[in-house]
This record gives C-alpha cells, sequence and structure tokens, in this order.
C-alpha cells in the first residue's frame, strides 16, 4: 500500500469521534456547530423562557412581538464565560473560554402603535474544541490532533406594531454570516513519512426572517379576571439555504496546496416555538417555553450528515421583582430561577460500523439577578449549571458552567414634549 493511501486513510479517521485529552464542546464540530440560543439577559435566568414575555423595560431577542411594549431607547449587551469538564472513558479536562454573547439596540417610533425598530447583533453558532490521541494505522504509530474554531454571527434588523390593545406582532430579517475552521494534524513517529495537515474552511452566508406574535387578551376572550395576566406568545423562523463554500488546504513538509474548492449549501429547517408567561401577582412571574426544529432531512453540500437529527427545545423560570415600596438595595434587586432541557439537533458515535449513534442531551439548572446600577439600568448576571452528552459507547460527557453579565441602559428618543 503507498504512502499516498495510507496518509489518506489516516485523515478521514480524523472524523470519528475521538476524546481523547478532549478541550471544549467536542460535539461543535458537527453540522454548522453548537448553537447558541439566547432569549435575552432577562430570560437566561430563567431558564432561557422568552416567548411569552411582554412588557417594558426589556429587549425581548427571540419573539420581535414582545418590543412591542418598549417606550424608551433600550441598549443591552452581554459577554459570557463558560467552563467546561469534559469526561470520557480516559479521563477528565478541563477547559474555559469568554464569548461576546449579543447586542442589541431598540427604538420606540410610534409608541401608540407598538412601532419599535430594533438592530441585533448576536452569534448564531460557535465552533471551538481540540482533541488529541495517539493512533496506529497500518503497523505505524502517529499522533493525530484535531481542532475547530469559528461560527456563524447573525446580523437582525426588524420592527414591531400593535394590531390591537392585546394583539402584537414582529417581523425581523436575519443575515447569517461567519466562518468555520476544522484541522487535522498527523505527526508520524516514523521519520520516513511525511508529517500532514488537512484544513478545511467552510464560509457560511445567507438570510432567514423571525416572525413573532404575542397575545395578551385571554382573560377578555374568557371573561376570566384570573387569566387576565396570561400572556402567549409564537415564533417561527423560517427556513434558509445558506451559500457554502468550503476549500480543502493540505500541508505537509514541503508543500501548501489548496487541493479542493466545494461550492453547494447548508439547510437551517424551520425553527418554531411557542411559550407563556403569566404573573401571579406584583412582584412573581411565571414562564415557560417549547421549541422544535426538524434537522432530519437537512443536507450540507447535498448530502445528509448521518450526525443531524431532530430537535427540541423545554424551558421555564420565575422571576421575583421588586415591591413598590423597596428601601434596601437588595429589595430593589431581581431574581430569577429556572430550568431548561435540550434534545440537540446533534447524535454521534466513535465508530458507525461498531456503535450505535448517541442522542446528545443537555440539562441545565438557572439563576439570575438583576442589579439596579441607575434609574432605569440593570446588570443582570445570568448562571447556568449542567449537563451535555453522555460517556457511554466511549463518547464525551461535558460539565458546563455558564456566566453572563449584561448591562441593561435605557435613552428617551424621539420624545415630543407637550407644549402649554
Amino acid at each position: 500500500m503507498t504512502r499516498h493511501r495510507i496518509l489518506l486513510i489516516s485523515l478521514l479517521a480524523c472524523f470519528a469521534l475521538s476524546t481523547a485529552e478532549a478541550g471544549g464542546p467536542v460535539y461543535s464540530r458537527f453540522g454548522i456547530g453548537d448553537l447558541y440560543y439566547f432569549a435575552g439577559s432577562r430570560s437566561y435566568g430563567m431558564g432561557g423562557a422568552g416567548v411569552g414575555l411582554f412588557g417594558d423595560g426589556f429587549i425581548n431577542r427571540i419573539n420581535p412581538a414582545g418590543l412591542a411594549a418598549i417606550s424608551r431607547t433600550r441598549f443591552s449587551g452581554t459577554f459570557e464565560y463558560s467552563n467546561y469538564r469534559s469526561t470520557d472513558p480516559k479521563g477528565t479536562a478541563p477547559y474555559a473560554r469568554g464569548d461576546f454573547g449579543g447586542l442589541a439596540v431598540a427604538i420606540p417610533v410610534a409608541r401608540d402603535y407598538g412601532v419599535v425598530i430594533v438592530g441585533e447583533l448576536t452569534p448564531y453558532s460557535m465552533v471551538n474544541y481540540a482533541m488529541q490521541r495517539d493512533d496506529k494505522q497500518f503497523g505505524i504509530a502517529s499522533y493525530q490532533e484535531y481542532y475547530g474554531s469559528g461560527g456563524i454571527s447573525r446580523f437582525d434588523f426588524g420592527s414591531s406594531v400593535s394590531l390591537s390593545n392585546h394583539l402584537h406582532f414582529g417581523i425581523k430579517l436575519d443575515y447569517l454570516a461567519g466562518t468555520v475552521t476544522q484541522t487535522t494534524k498527523i505527526t508520524f513517529t516514523d521519520n520516513s513519512y511525511s508529517n500532514n495537515e488537512l484544513t478545511y474552511s467552510d464560509y457560511y452566508s445567507g438570510a432567514m426572517f423571525t416572525i413573532g406574535a404575542t397575545w395578551t387578551g385571554v382573560g377578555d376572550i374568557l371573561n376570566s379576571s384570573a387569566l387576565s395576566p396570561l400572556s402567549l406568545g409564537f415564533v417561527i423562523e423560517t427556513p434558509t439555504s445558506l451559500d457554502l463554500r468550503r476549500e480543502h488546504l493540505t500541508t505537509t513538509a514541503k508543500v501548501v496546496d489548496t487541493t479542493l474548492t466545494e461550492y453547494g449549501t447548508a439547510d437551517v429547517p424551520l425553527f418554531i416555538a411557542a411559550g407563556a408567561s403569566y404573573r401571579v401577582s406584583e412582584r412573581v412571574l411565571f414562564a415557560a417555553d417549547a421549541a422544535v426544529q426538524s434537522w432530519s432531512s437537512a443536507k450540507i453540500l447535498g448530502s445528509h450528515p448521518p450526525e443531524l437529527r431532530n430537535s427540541a427545545r423545554i424551558s421555564a423560570g420565575v422571576e421575583i421583582q421588586p415591591s413598590k415600596d423597596a428601601s434596601t438595595y437588595l429589595q430593589h434587586m431581581v431574581y430569577r430561577a429556572g430550568f431548561y432541557y435540550n434534545s440537540s439537533y446533534i447524535q454521534a458515535t466513535t465508530d458507525p460500523a461498531t456503535s450505535p449513534y448517541q442522542a446528545i442531551n443537555g440539562t441545565f439548572l438557572t439563576l439570575g439577578l438583576g442589579l439596579p446600577i441607575g434609574p432605569d439600568a440593570h446588570l443582570n448576571l445570568g448562571f447556568q449549571y449542567g449537563t451535555n452528552g453522555t460517556t457511554q459507547n466511549a463518547l464525551q460527557k461535558d460539565t458546563i458552567f455558564r456566566l453572563t453579565a449584561s448591562i441593561s441602559g435605557s435613552e428617551l428618543w424621539f420624545f415630543r414634549p407637550q407644549e402649554d
């Protein structure tokens, strides 16, 4: 067997999942990366529930209809810190990273009609992993490294409008763009073989729409005062096919060569979410969401990756707000708690020929604090702790702690003072 064929088989082996000495969310190597779900800094501590939230004082990042209640120009910026402890049958490895979590500006332009325009910049997917293993192909020992980075960002621009006192509508144009780079590096212990590095870079771009609605009139329709505090929300993100250009780069000791450039598309399927919020009292509010996305038939460069499956997410949380007669700083703070279960769009196996695909699911508990730092400004802290993945069939299980810090504030723009 020629050295060229040995090299080719070794490079192809990089796509089998190996987690020895892993760092980072290894499952982000599949599909278009680890999908980022962010409904807003307020929702983060409530398990991410936000589809049914409606009110002034925050930017609803998942349901554009929720913007209709905003009365002042609002700003929000978020930073997220993640700490991983990744475990597989060979041991445990720590990993930490910090990421930009998003920026949003919402400007009311016709308060009486709920017309609010919004601009947002948010991660859509992220890839960041590193793995190493010792391997032996055809009696030739080698040391293999796999690492990836990058992701897709989304740039949103949209608006809300109130069709009635209880029915609100919103729409956003979402432009997706980004680059993901994944590399396999093979170092042979036998000096008669050349060390090699294979890198492929994916360049994504495309657009979709987010359409949302919020209804706060359940109590009036059913003539029930007990249901008056109930708000219902619904969101869809339209399916799209992102333009995809994939460049393959092979590096050896003697040459660097772009061996292949592929052109095609990457499907992003329809996303549907529904949610509700209920204000139990002046201070206590509950919220819950459910979301699904049908990845089981999605194609990337013309074929369906076997690692993709349908995804689902369930989240719920509670928020305790300050009382009107609060006198101390602690009494002015907002307290939040929740949980979510994420059945991700990824299933994985170490060897498709011998091991079944395992669903990669995660369960998390969340907490949040809203710290007042001005007349209408808050520092929102969010905490999430849970696990993702499994160690069955030699896969990887991640224990994850996340912390977000978000600054939210407002200014009074486009306000026409009353004349005497």
